[in-house]
């Protein structure tokens, strides 16, 4: 069967797992056409040969977090142009069906020439799975708004998620979907804290907090090699972070969803860091924080770290039962609605 799989490119998360499900379609004989465009465009591309390039959604920043309404906005101008520019490449193939992972391109093409379209992804919780009413109604509204006009209607949900109760009847809702090399991996408890984060602003941060505390840290995201007191920061390989991953202590990170759910996996306590206004993350946080897998805070602070590592213990306990892999539940279902 001939699939047409939409990718955004906003976020590495739904790269990696569409490498998984994508993976398994192959396997399954089907022949799978991909779409996507800037890192999860060059990351994918490593992996398979059927990848096209996208124009795709853009994002605007301030102070290096997402400006939601600005993005919004300026991305709903620009859509009907990038549609046409996209709509011949899309024209070359006649699939039976479209996968998209919050990707309205080839959610819009599947719409248009009435072809069954699947949405997986986890982003599409925040409207489709019941979840904590949490405070913040500014981030709500704007996350409820941004998953009312990416993937809206499509005939089926497969949606990955750390809350389990659908509101609809075509939706239905799995455990994370983790890489088999996670899956695999035999985790210890180590000494280092693994730090995850993309933001330039926090690596001033960083040196000026985490000496003030008795750990050693292994610190991602800046792309640099140095060794500064207890920081050891690594320039990202998959290789090497899976691997202090499973052997770290504990886990430092944002609130994205693909991240916290390789460390809870793996047993591993998470301070969680949500990006102000980021309604998902703060959902993803305030899941950690209730099922006392760690804590949430909007800062870090020394205060903070030695909070989360004096019961760190009690965390690690807590995750003993956790089992959340949903992998061959998703594909199980998914493999029916491709009958």
């Amino acid at each position: 069967m001939d699939i047409l799989y939409g990718v955004t490119g906003v976020g590495m998360g739904h790269a990696i797992r569409s490498k998984i499900i994508i993976t398994h379609l192959l396997k399954k004989g089907h022949n799978v056409i991909i779409f996507s465009y800037g890192p999860a465009f060059e990351f994918l591309k490593k992996s398979f040969k059927n990848v096209h390039k996208l124009e795709g959604l853009e994002l605007f920043y301030d102070n290096n977090v997402v400006h939601v309404s600005k993005t919004l906005i300026v991305n709903l101008l620009k859509y009907p142009h990038k549609f046409l520019l996209n709509l011949p490449k899309f024209l070359k193939y006649k699939p039976q069906f479209v996968i998209t992972d919050f990707e309205p391109m080839t959610y819009m093409f599947a719409k248009r020439r009435k072809i069954k379209v699947i949405g997986v992804d986890n982003i599409s919780m925040i409207k489709k799975v019941k979840n904590p009413k949490l405070k913040n109604r500014k981030a709500k509204f704007l996350a409820n708004l941004v998953a009312s006009v990416i993937t809206p209607h499509c005939d089926h949900y497969l949606i990955p998620s750390f809350f389990e109760q659908a509101k609809y009847p075509n939706i239905q809702v799995f455990s994370p979907i983790l890489r088999d090399e996670v899956i695999r991996a035999k985790p210890r408890v180590g000494k280092k804290v693994l730090v995850y984060t993309t933001s330039q602003n926090y690596e001033k941060k960083l040196l000026k907090i985490l000496p003030q505390v008795d750990k050693e840290f292994i610190v991602y995201g800046f792309n640099k090699s140095a060794k500064v007191k207890n920081i050891t920061f690594k320039k990202f390989s998959e290789k090497k972070f899976l691997m202090d991953l499973k052997n770290c202590h504990s886990v430092i990170c944002y609130g994205g969803f693909s991240l916290i759910s390789e460390a809870l996996y793996l047993k591993k306590p998470v301070l969680v860091l949500p990006i102000k206004d980021h309604y998902e993350q703060l959902l993803n946080a305030d899941f950690v924080r209730s099922s006392q897998f760690g804590i949430s805070s909007p800062s870090l602070t020394p205060e903070v770290l030695n909070a989360f590592f004096i019961s760190s213990t009690e965390f690690r306990r807590n995750l003993a039962a956790y089992t959340g892999v949903g992998n061959k539940a998703l594909f199980r279902e998914l493999d029916i609605l491709l009958k």
